[in-house]
């Protein structure tokens, strides 16, 4: 007694591209996807420790430092390079001025030293020092320190404008 095997197709059903590639993902690439090996963290990073314990200007005080969050932050803060300090001009209309420390990649380039620490600016032309007062909010209290910075003659006008604007807003 012999099995008769069936005959397979000689033609093979007619696919355009799009069947062809929608039974090509699912016989071999979805069969062997891997679960994603890089998943997000749960946990705080570094950068969220050292946003949460920054401090723009550090006392003294806080030299016994215990835990490792404010331990990190100290270490970043001596890091940074405290002589001149990068301004942000962005929003010099509402009469508000940012400013932070120099990093290192700042230094080397120049930036706040040979031209404008104005961070949309890299004129080298009429640079000028001032030294001006900074007065900002950290934990809930005020806080106010000179910081020198080095501007050209164009963000100089925008830093004693957005000053006026600042002190007509207090009147």
């Amino acid at each position: 007694m012999s099995r008769k095997i069936p005959k397979e197709p000689t033609t093979r059903p007619a696919f355009n591209a799009y069947e062809k590639h929608v039974r090509d993902i699912n016989n071999f690439v979805i069969p062997y996807q891997r679960e994603n090996k890089y998943k997000k963290v749960v946990g705080e990073t570094d950068l969220d420790v050292l946003k949460r314990e920054y401090r723009f200007i550090r006392e003294s005080e806080e030299e016994d430092a215990k835990s490792w969050e404010t331990r990190l932050a100290r270490r970043h803060y001596e890091r940074l390079y405290k002589d001149y300090a990068i301004a942000e001009l962005s929003q010099w209309r509402e009469g508000s001025v940012g400013f932070r420390w120099l990093n290192q990649t700042e230094v080397l380039q120049g930036k706040g030293y040979s031209c404008c620490a104005a961070t949309d600016c890299d004129s080298a032309s009429e640079l000028n020092t001032f030294e001006v007062p900074f007065t900002y909010e950290e934990d809930g209290e005020t806080k106010a320190t000179l910081v020198k910075v080095r501007l050209c003659r164009s963000c100089q006008v925008k830093m004693r404008e957005s000053y006026r604007i600042a002190r007509e807003k207090l009147k």
